[in-house]
């Protein structure tokens, strides 16, 4: 076997040395020649020692920070010398006046234009005035005929636009009461009583009648006396029908703008109000 490898390797290196030879040519086995390469083309360029320069860091650094110079504006072509007399003398002239012409004037000559254009600028929109915000209403009240005799001392002073009195006439009322007494032990039987009965109530303390309970309240004396009555019927006695509000008459004091007098009515109805609120009218 290697006999037989040998002898081909052998076989073909002769074949190949006689193609390179062209000694097959009559088989049509030519081989083709390599293009001749010119001296000039495959020669390096030429160095030049004597053009080297040698920097130092800083050459390299101040080379790279300076900018370059601007190039110089092209200079614009001169017209030729018969061309140049055959223009108008007054274009020339009105060249040399505008070249010549200030800023001052220029300015000046955009100020006198036509006055249509003037005109034609839109004009600026007018303002539109400030919208007076609404004025708020409050009242403060009620007060019956002797709570209000004090506050109109004082709001006589006061301008008269800035207040005003609303009147209401108020029915008397009835209640019925059991109590009168000061033993605590007592009131809390009478309570526990009054629980285990389911009969509703109200603890009264510092009233006109003294310390007791509120078995019912009536805009009339005939329906309070048939409430002691069926209270005396499940076994409640004791008890009384009084008068808890005399007919009268109350009023309210009514401010159209308070923000106006907001100062006023803490300075000098402040004493006066006890406790009360302002509403809205």
């Amino acid at each position: 076997m290697l006999r037989v490898v040998l002898g081909l390797l052998l076989l073909a290196n002769g074949l190949y040395f006689a193609w390179t030879q062209g000694w097959l040519a009559f088989a049509g086995l030519v081989p083709q020649p390599l293009a001749a390469v010119s001296l000039t083309e495959a020669a390096p360029a030429p160095l030049h020692p004597e053009r080297i320069e040698w920097l130092q860091p800083g050459d390299v650094t101040a080379r790279t920070a300076t900018p370059a110079a601007p190039e110089p504006p092209p200079t614009p072509p001169a017209i030729p010398a018969p061309l140049a007399e055959e223009l108008p003398a007054t274009v020339s002239a009105d060249a040399n006046a505008v070249n010549a012409q200030t800023p001052a004037e220029a300015q000046s000559q955009t100020g006198n234009q036509p006055q249509s254009q003037a005109q034609a600028a839109p004009a600026a929109p007018p303002e539109t005035p400030a919208r007076e915000l609404p004025r708020q209403c409050m009242a403060l009240g009620s007060f019956t005929d002797a709570q209000m005799e004090p506050l109109r001392e004082v709001l006589l002073r006061w301008p008269q636009q800035s207040w005003r009195l609303e009147r209401s006439s108020t029915p008397a009322r009835w209640m019925v009461f059991w109590g009168g007494m000061e033993d605590e032990l007592m009131l809390t039987a009478r309570r526990a009583e009054l629980e285990s009965k389911r009969i509703a109530y109200e603890r009264l303390r510092g009233s006109n009648w003294g310390e007791g309970y509120s078995l019912g309240r009536f805009s009339s004396e005939a329906a309070a006396q048939q409430q002691k009555r069926s209270l005396e019927g499940r076994g409640i006695g004791g008890v009384q029908v009084v008068v808890e509000r005399e007919e009268g008459t109350l009023y309210t004091i009514q401010f159209p703008d308070y923000e106006a007098v907001r100062a006023d009515i803490r300075r000098d109805l402040g004493r006066f109000i006890n406790g009360r609120s302002l509403r809205p009218c």
